[in-house]
């Protein structure tokens, strides 16, 4: 099948029609109505973005399931996305959709996020008044159960080798190379 050359909004215009048919079909019209985009979501410059965090996940800070949401188009190049002015990207750049985020900068640096859920709200912690300190770190985690038991690693290359990725605020690696989540 060869792909289409059509402009993206004509194939979502095509798409809505043909979601409109289907469902005055199953309704048992026998005949539908013409079903269009509105007009702002049809000429809208940030429909199409894709998520910065899905096209390049290692641009985006892990963090905790309660992030700032920013919603911005944002240029993305060498690392550093800025948010996107009336002018467009430059050639350099790829524009991109910032969900969760932070301004960080006067520029207009942005800091995108990558919410987790949180390891103690998934039962993945333990009693910061019975287990051992220091608890000096925060950041991304890998949890999962492994012979019936609850066991969080970090990850290797932010990949997970065991479970999925979750949030910790306060965690301590311990000595045979698990980690041990604080609920406090």
């Amino acid at each position: 099948m060869k792909p289409s050359t059509r402009p993206c909004n004509a194939r979502l215009l095509t798409l809505a029609t043909a979601v409109g048919l289907l469902a005055s079909t199953a309704a048992g019209q026998a005949e539908a109505a013409p079903t269009t985009l509105p007009q702002s979501a049809s000429t809208s410059s940030t429909l199409a973005l894709t998520p910065l965090c899905f096209a390049q996940p290692g641009a985006c800070e892990a963090s905790g399931p309660t992030s700032a949401v920013l919603r911005a188009p944002v240029c993305f190049a060498d690392g550093h996305a800025f948010l996107r002015g009336d002018e467009g990207c430059s050639n350099s750049q790829r524009a991109y959709m910032v969900i969760y985020g932070e301004v960080i900068s006067p520029a207009g640096e942005v800091l995108a996020l990558r919410p987790l859920p949180d390891a103690c709200d998934l039962g993945f912690c333990v009693d910061k008044k019975v287990a051992t300190p220091p608890w000096e770190d925060s950041g991304d985690i890998c949890c999962g159960i492994v012979g019936g038991t609850n066991v969080c690693t970090l990850p290797v290359n932010d990949e997970c080798q065991i479970g999925e990725p979750v949030y910790c605020f306060e965690y301590t690696e311990l000595d045979d190379g698990t980690v041990n989540c604080a609920d406090s």
